[in-house]
Formats: structure tokens, C-alpha cells, sequence
């Protein structure tokens, strides 16, 4: 910061007082970050949020392909024990009766 610069803000800040700059400037700084969240911040969140939404859909659709695997996968080892319980019937029926 130059001399001149520090002069003009004293000058400034003796000449209205210090809480009627910094209530400015800070007016400034939140008028500064307002605009800056709705051109920049709020269209990058819409549009992270519609990529969300995609996420989302995509997530229950495998969950749904998760549940319909697992009920495949329950009716498939249940044929098993059946076909096991048959062979082992089967396998003990050729089986000579000693006696």
C-alpha cells in the first residue's frame, strides 16, 4: 500500500469514523459474495444435483438387480438340495438289502 493510499483511508476513516468504513466495506464483501454464489456457486450445485439424481437412479436399478439376483440364487441352491436329496435316494434304493 502506497503513502497516498494510507493517507485516503485515514483520511476517509477520521472524516466518517471507523464503524460507518467497515459497515461499507463489509455491505461491499457481502454483495461481492452474494454475487459471486449465484452466478457460480448455485448453477454448478443444480447442475451437481441433477447429476445426483442420475447417480441415484442408476444405484436402485442395481439394487433391484441385486435383490432379483439373490432370489435366483436362493431358488437355484434350493433345486440343489432337492436334486441331492434325490441322487442320494436314488444311489441308496440301488443299493442290495443285506441281510
Amino acid at each position: 500500500m502506497s503513502g497516498r493510499d494510507f493517507t485516503f483511508w485515514a483520511d476517509t476513516i477520521g472524516t466518517y469514523g471507523f464503524p460507518v468504513i467497515a459497515l461499507l466495506l463489509t455491505g461491499y464483501f457481502i454483495w461481492y459474495i452474494w454475487g459471486w454464489v449465484t452466478k457460480e456457486v448455485k448453477p454448478a450445485l443444480s447442475q451437481c444435483g441433477s447429476s445426483l439424481g442420475k447417480l441415484k437412479k442408476q444405484i436402485q436399478a442395481l439394487d433391484n438387480d441385486m435383490i432379483r439376483l439373490d432370489m435366483k440364487l436362493k431358488i437355484l441352491i434350493q433345486e440343489r438340495h432337492i436334486t441331492d436329496k434325490h441322487r442320494t435316494l436314488l444311489h441308496d434304493d440301488d443299493k442290495p438289502i443285506q441281510g
